[in-house]
């Protein structure tokens, strides 16, 4: 069976709009106890050190225990002693460099066996099948142009599509705050969220989904 068979049981949160920043009340109570959640928090080549700040400080305001992991852990096989992988936003294509085929089969096997993955911004680029990375002068091909490129993590069957022109012009300022509606408020992920929120868009992407794709 492959992994997008599996994706009922996958903690596969794949922020669109988000890059790195969420702005949270650090007086509102959690409505679960996450202080056994092991999270594995990749640190490897291409992890933005000033989100790294950020999710660090996320996590620990959940409660979680945070490990700080590279492509060699994953390739030796720690992730079993995780519940969710989360993978930053950064330099995309220094992650398939870190991690390879042997990286890319650890994930799947980790999220096969009912691990969470949480990617943002080029964290989600990466568990998608397909990327496309729209013409920009800033990032010119082939280095970040990539279409099915095969060392995808291939845990979301669609395509990542970015950067969000509509949002922000790029390469200058390539940044911009932007209000995101929360328009299902009953999902257990979004139920304590406010109706919109404004959040910084550093370039993640939209993911569309391909239905009935082998």
């Amino acid at each position: 069976m492959t992994v997008r068979n599996h994706l009922s049981s996958i903690i596969l949160i794949l922020l669109i709009f988000v890059n790195f920043l969420v702005f949270l009340n650090p007086h509102r109570s959690l409505a679960h106890d996450l202080s056994d959640i092991q999270v594995a928090f990749y640190d490897g080549e291409g992890a933005w050190e000033y989100g790294r700040v950020v999710m660090i400080n996320l996590f620990e305001w959940m409660g979680c225990n945070i490990t700080m992991v590279r492509g060699d852990d994953i390739k030796k096989g720690c992730l079993t002693n995780f519940d969710v992988l989360y993978w930053p936003g950064g330099h995309y294509p220094a992650y398939w460099d870190e991690m390879g085929l042997a990286g890319k089969l650890a994930v799947q096997e980790f999220v096969q066996n009912g691990g969470g993955y949480l990617g943002i911004c080029a964290g989600a680029y990466y568990a998608c099948d397909y990327i496309i990375w729209k013409d920009d002068p800033a990032f010119p091909a082939p280095t970040y142009k990539v279409e099915g490129d095969n060392l995808n993590l291939d845990l979301c069957p669609g395509v990542a599509i970015g950067p969000i022109f509509e949002i922000v012009d790029r390469p200058d300022p390539g940044y911009a705050m932007t209000r995101i509606d929360i328009l299902n408020r009953s999902h257990p992920i979004t139920v304590s969220l406010p109706e919109y929120m404004q959040i910084i868009y550093i370039g993640g992407p939209i993911l569309s989904y391909m239905r009935g794709r082998m």
